[in-house]
């Protein structure tokens, strides 16, 4: 009896402990679509502008992919810092260096090399090209941001 109820104990813990943080992560991680979201818009505003309204970065396009993504990602760290992941301490060069580095890795080189290789070697129009970059660096993201650098 005694050995059952402590099985009963152990796993409502567990349970309860799973449940928690579960919910925690879920929410994180939905905080941090809705800011990549926010970001990505940012960033394709500033691509699509840059793109469509000068004849200069319709020819380089990826340089103006490289003026969305860092202003996109200066955004992106401040909101993830400050509500997804919830740190209200001063802001921490090494720390915003950190989520840069993984910010390039994620979504830079997997963005501009998927950006590349759909339009010059699919073919495919650059807004597909840019949007499949985009998943594919989400899940890079949020896990690396999350344990890495805000260390939650």
């Amino acid at each position: 009896m005694m050995r059952t109820t402590l099985q009963a104990l152990l796993l409502r813990v567990l349970d309860n402990f799973v449940i928690q943080n579960f919910r925690k992560i879920f929410w994180e991680a939905f905080r941090f679509a809705t800011v990549g979201l926010i970001s990505m818009l940012i960033d394709f505003a500033i691509f699509i502008s840059l793109t469509r309204l000068t004849d200069y970065f319709h020819e380089h396009y990826l340089q103006a992919n490289v003026i969305g993504f860092c202003i996109a990602v200066i955004n992106s760290y401040l909101l993830n810092k400050y509500w997804t992941f919830q740190q209200n301490a001063a802001h921490d060069w090494q720390q915003f260096a950190k989520f840069v580095g993984i910010m390039l890795v994620g979504s830079f080189v997997i963005a501009q090399t998927v950006l590349y290789t759909s339009v010059e070697i699919l073919h495919i129009y650059d807004l597909i090209g840019k949007i499949i970059g985009v998943i594919l660096g989400y899940i890079w993201n949020f896990f690396t941001a999350k344990y890495i650098v805000f260390k939650i």
